[in-house]
């Protein structure tokens, strides 16, 4: 891995989604896990799209995931309501 100070602000931040993932799913793999987010129309676009990362892990994780948004709450890149 690269010093901190060599990687550029967006890769450090992908870096950290990745590694955030990675310990969620292998935490999954020792026990099924429940993940809740609420009131996703509030969330940041880095936990927007963290929340997209796992999403795509879910069908092969034990992990059952919870979320609630408005009804009116279309996610960025989704092409309708979730």
């Amino acid at each position: 891995m690269l010093s901190p100070l060599l990687v550029t602000p967006q890769r450090q931040r992908h870096q950290t989604l990745e590694a955030l993932l990675a310990w969620l799913l292998a935490e999954a793999t020792r026990q099924p896990l429940l993940f809740i987010a609420e009131d996703l129309h509030c969330l940041d676009p880095s936990t927007l799209e963290f929340l997209g990362l796992l999403i795509d892990q879910v069908p092969t994780a034990r992990l059952l995931l919870v979320l609630t948004c408005r009804p009116e709450f279309h996610p960025p890149g989704a092409s309708g309501p979730i």
